[in-house]
C-alpha cells in the first residue's frame, strides 16, 4: 500500500483537509500584504526644494505660492518645479519673462524639501528625505526587507521540521490526494490574490506609513495562534521515522472525515512500510540537495525558475507608479487579474501538464514585457493593459511553480527544497527593486532585463520533469534515475556476501541470490544502492510483496558489471550512490588545472617554446628575432632574402615597443582592448563549454559509447576541412557566428526528440563542430 492509497481510504479531500487549507489561507493574507508594503510606504510623492531660505528677509513679499516657486525654483520641461534644484537667489525677472532661466545660477536644495501631501500623509521618503541623491535608498528599503525574508526562508525552511513544520503549502499538498493537488495549489495561491486586491483598499484608506504598517501586521498575531492548530504532515513524519505521531494525525483526519474504518485496519508499526526507508536514522540538510546527480539538477533548475519567476513577478508588481494612472487602481487591477489567471491553472495543469504551463506562462510574460518596450510612454492606457496581461501570466507562473516544485522534491527533502527555493525567490525579489532603478540609465532598461529573465526561465522550466498524475516522491532514490571512460559508472548492486555469512543461500543460483537479497527496480534489474536487511527466501515463490519489506543501504560495498570496463574511478573508489557526484568532479578538477596552466604558461611560453619573430621584434629583441628568421630562411631555401636585412633594421618594423613590458593588465587598460578581451573571452568560454558539454556526454544516448566517441571524432574531419573554404568564402566573423548558431539549433532540436530515438539524437549532436 502506498501513502496515496491510505489517503484515499480516509478521504483525500475531506473536512480535515479543508480545515488545514482554510487556516493556511488566512495566515498567508498578512504575509502577502507585507510583500507589497513598499509600494505605498516607500513611494516618493511630488516635491521641490524648501524655498524658505530665500525669503529670510521677506523679500518675496506678497507673492502668491505659484509666483514664489517661479522665482525660486527652475521649471522642468513639463512646467512643474524641479525636484532637486533651486536658484541661488530669487529671480524676479522670471515673473515677466520665464524663457531665460538657463543662464541663471542653480544650486542643489539648501534647506530640505516640501512634499505634496495630497495623496500620502507621510511615507519613508518624506520622513527621511529619501529623494534626489538619496532616491535609491527608498527602493533599498524593499530590498533590505526581502533580504531578511530570504535568510528567514533558508533558516525556517530547515527548522520547520522542529517548529511544527511551518511550511504551510507543503502541508496542504502532502495531506491531499493526487487528484486534488492542483485544486489545493490554486486555492492556496488565491490567498495572495485577495490580499493584493484588499491591500489597495487598505492603503487607500490609511495614508500614513506607520499606521498602514501596523494595520497589516495585526492579523499576523492571529496567524501565529492558528499555526499551532495545523497538524504536521503524516507523510513527512513517516519518512522521518515518527510512525506513532503520524498514526495519531491520520486517526484525527479519519475521524473528522468520518472514515474511522480507514485507520482501523492499519497499525502504527505498519506505517513504516509504506515509505520503505531507514530515514529515522538519518538527518537531512541542504547539502543533500547537491549530493546526487538528479537532485543537483533538480535544485539547479528549480532554483533558476523560482529566482526568475519571483524577479519578474515582483518587478512588475513594484512598478505600479510608472504608467501615469492612479496607483491604487493599478494595484487593485494587478490583483484582480490574478483571479482568472490562477483559476485557469486548474484547467491548464490537466490539459497541458505542469511543465508546459510553467514554461508557457513565463514565455508569455517575456513577450508582454517585450511588447511594452516598443509602446510610447504617452500611451499610458495601452501600456497598462499590456502590463496587466503580463502580470496575469506571471501570476499563473507563480501559482504553478509552487505546486510544481512541491511535487518534484521527495518527502524527506521537501522542506529543505522548498526552503532553498524560497531563499532564491526572495533573492530575486530583493533584486527586483534594483532592476527598476536601472530606468535612470535608460527608461526601458528594466523592461529589457525582466523580459530577458522571463524568456530564459521559460527555456529552463521546460527541462523539468513532468509530475502530472504521479505519486509524490518519498526518498532521494525515488528522484534519482546515470564521464567518459575512466569516470564511467558501470551497472552495480550491493555486495550481498554479508547475507550469506552462515551459508544461508545454499545452492541458489546467482539470479536467485539477487532476488532474495536486493529489491528489484521498476525495470526488473537489481537496485543499485539498497539491499534487504536479511535474506527473504519467500520471494523465490512470491515476489509481489517486496514493497513492504525492510530495506537498508548497501552494508558491505558494491559488485560491479565488468563486461564493459575492467575498472574505472567509480569502481576503484566506490564513487556510486551518495558519492556519485564525485565522478564528474574528476573532469572538473582536471580542467581547472588546465585553466590555470594556460594562464601561467601563456606568460612563460617565450622561454620554453620557440619564439615568434614578430613578438620578439615587438618586444625589442631584434637580434634574437633575426636568428629565428635566418633559421626559417635556411630551411625554406630563401637565404638571399634574410641576408639583405640587418638585425638593427628589424626594429623599424614595429617602433617604440621595446621600451615597455606588457602584462595581462594591458588587456583592460584601453576601451578597445577591453571590448576585444570581453568579446573574445565570452566566445572562448561558450565554445569550450558547449564543445566539452557534448563531448563529455557520450553515455547519455543509449548507444555504444566507444562508437559514439569515434563518430564524435570522425565528424570533425570534414567539419574542420570545410573551415578552409568558409574562411575565404564568407570570412572569419560569419563562420564563427554561423557555427555557434548551428550548434545551438542542433542542441535545441534534441530537446524535442524523444529519448527513445537514439539514432536521431546522435545525428543532431555530431553537428557540434
Amino acid at each position: 500500500m502506498k501513502f496515496e492509497d491510505l489517503l484515499s481510504e480516509i478521504n483525500g479531500f475531506g473536512r480535515f483537509q479543508k480545515m488545514v487549507l482554510m487556516i493556511n489561507f488566512f495566515g498567508r493574507f498578512s504575509l502577502a500584504c507585507h510583500f507589497l508594503l513598499g509600494n505605498f510606504i516607500a513611494v516618493i510623492p511630488s516635491h521641490h526644494c524648501d524655498i524658505s531660505s530665500l525669503d529670510a528677509d521677506r523679500i518675496l513679499g506678497n507673492l502668491s505660492r505659484e509666483e514664489r516657486l517661479t522665482v525660486s525654483v527652475p521649471a522642468q520641461e513639463d512646467g512643474t518645479p524641479a525636484s532637486c534644484h533651486m536658484f541661488s537667489h530669487p529671480q524676479f525677472h522670471l515673473l515677466i519673462n520665464s524663457s531665460s532661466p538657463s543662464e541663471v545660477a542653480v544650486v542643489q536644495c539648501q534647506n530640505g524639501w516640501e512634499y505634496d501631501n495630497s495623496t500620502f500623509i507621510s511615507t519613508l521618503a518624506t520622513q527621511w528625505d529619501l529623494v534626489c541623491d538619496n532616491r535609491a535608498l527608498s527602493r533599498l528599503t524593499t530590498t533590505i526587507f526581502f533580504i531578511g525574508v530570504m535568510f528567514g526562508a533558508a533558516a525556517f525552511g530547515s527548522l520547520s521540521a522542529m517548529l511544527v513544520q511551518l511550511n504551510w503549502f507543503n502541508k496542504d499538498v502532502e495531506w491531499v490526494s493526487i487528484e486534488h493537488r492542483k485544486l489545493v495549489g490554486v486555492i492556496d495561491s488565491l490567498s495572495w490574490t485577495f490580499a493584493f486586491m484588499s491591500f489597495s483598499l487598505i492603503a487607500y484608506l490609511i495614508r500614513d506609513w506607520r499606521w498602514l504598517t501596523v494595520s497589516i501586521s495585526l492579523p499576523t498575531i492571529i496567524a501565529i495562534i492558528t499555526w499551532w492548530w495545523i497538524p504536521e504532515s503524516a507523510r513527512w513524519l513517516i519518512a522521518n521515522g515518527k510512525a506513532d505521531k503520524a498514526y495519531s494525525y491520520l486517526h484525527k483526519c479519519a475521524v473528522m472525515n468520518r472514515k474511522k474504518e480507514g485507520t482501523a485496519m492499519i497499525k502504527p508499526e505498519e506505517l513504516g512500510k509504506i515509505i520503505v526507508t531507514d530515514r529515522g536514522n538519518r538527518k537531512y540538510s541542504y547539502l543533500d540537495l547537491i549530493k546526487t546527480p538528479m537532485m543537483r539538477r533538480l535544485a539547479l533548475l528549480t532554483g533558476i525558475t523560482w529566482f526568475s519567476v519571483a524577479t519578474v513577478a515582483y518587478g512588475i508588481s513594484f512598478n505600479i507608479s510608472s504608467f501615469g494612472l492612479n496607483m491604487y487602481l493599478t494595484q487593485f487591477v494587478y490583483g484582480a487579474i490574478e483571479i482568472p489567471a490562477k483559476l485557469s491553472i486548474y484547467y491548464l495543469l490537466d490539459k497541458f501538464g505542469r511543465r508546459i504551463t510553467q514554461a508557457g506562462s513565463l514565455l508569455l510574460v517575456g513577450i508582454s514585457l517585450m511588447i511594452n518596450i516598443f509602446i510610447p510612454k504617452d500611451k499610458t492606457v495601452v501600456r497598462t493593459v499590456i502590463a496587466v496581461l503580463g502580470k496575469g501570466c506571471s501570476a499563473t507562473s507563480f501559482g504553478t511553480v509552487i505546486l510544481y516544485s512541491s511535487e518534484l522534491y521527495p518527502t524527506v527533502l521537501r522542506q529543505n527544497g522548498m526552503g532553498y527555493n524560497s531563499f532564491v525567490a526572495r533573492l530575486g525579489v530583493s533584486v527586483a527593486p534594483l532592476i527598476l532603478l536601472s530606468d535612470d540609465i535608460w527608461s526601458y532598461f528594466s523592461q529589457v532585463i525582466l523580459s530577458s529573465i522571463a524568456l530564459s526561465a521559460a527555456f529552463v522550466a521546460y527541462h523539468l520533469p513532468e509530475t502530472r498524475g504521479r505519486c509524490l516522491p518519498e526518498t532521494i532514490e525515488d528522484v534519482e534515475g546515470i564521464s567518459n571512460f575512466i569516470a564511467a559508472v558501470p551497472s552495480h548492486h550491493c555486495d550481498i556476501s554479508s547475507l550469506d555469512a552462515e551459508g544461508t543461500f545454499g545452492n541458489l543460483s546467482r539470479e536467485q541470490k539477487l532476488v532474495v537479497s536486493i529489491p528489484a527496480q521498476e525495470d526488473g534489474t537489481p537496485a543499485s544502492c539498497h539491499m534487504f536487511s536479511y535474506p527473504l527466501l519467500h520471494l523465490l515463490t512470491n515476489s509481489s510483496s517486496s514493497i513492504d519489506l525492510p530495506i537498508v543501504e548497501c552494508q558491505n560495498g558494491w559488485e560491479y558489471d565488468n563486461s564493459t570496463f575492467i575498472s574505472t574511478l567509480a569502481t576503484q573508489w566506490d564513487l556510486v550512490c551518495d558519492n556519485r557526484g564525485l565522478n564528474k568532479a574528476v573532469a572538473t578538477i582536471f580542467f581547472i588545472g588546465v585553466m590555470f596552466g594556460a594562464a601561467f604558461f601563456g606568460g612563460m611560453s617565450d622561454r620554453w617554446v620557440p619564439e615568434s619573430a614578430r613578438w620578439l621584434i615587438a618586444n625589442g629583441k631584434a637580434e634574437r628575432a633575426h636568428y629565428y628568421l635566418h633559421k626559417c630562411a635556411v630551411m625554406n631555401r630563401k637565404e638571399d632574402v634574410i641576408s639583405r636585412i640587418k638585425p638593427e633594421a628589424l626594429s623599424i618594423i614595429i617602433t617604440e615597443q621595446g621600451k615597455k613590458n606588457y602584462s595581462y593588465l594591458d588587456l583592460v587598460r584601453t576601451p578597445k582592448m577591453r571590448r576585444l578581451a570581453l568579446l573574445t573571452g565570452t566566445i572562448w568560454f561558450c565554445v569550450a563549454t558547449v564543445t566539452y558539454g557534448i563531448s563529455l556526454n557520450i553515455t547519455g544516448f543509449g548507444l555504444n559509447m566507444y562508437l559514439t566517441q569515434f563518430v564524435y571524432g570522425a565528424i570533425e574531419v570534414p567539419a574542420k576541412l570545410i573551415v578552409y573554404y568558409l574562411l575565404e568564402k564568407i570570412g572569419r566573423r560569419k563562420t564563427e557566428a554561423g557555427a555557434h548558431l548551428l550548434a545551438g539549433i542542433s542542441l535545441m532540436i534534441n530537446i524535442f526528440v524523444p529519448k527513445g530515438e537514439t539514432g536521431k539524437t546522435n545525428v543532431h549532436n555530431i553537428t557540434r563542430t
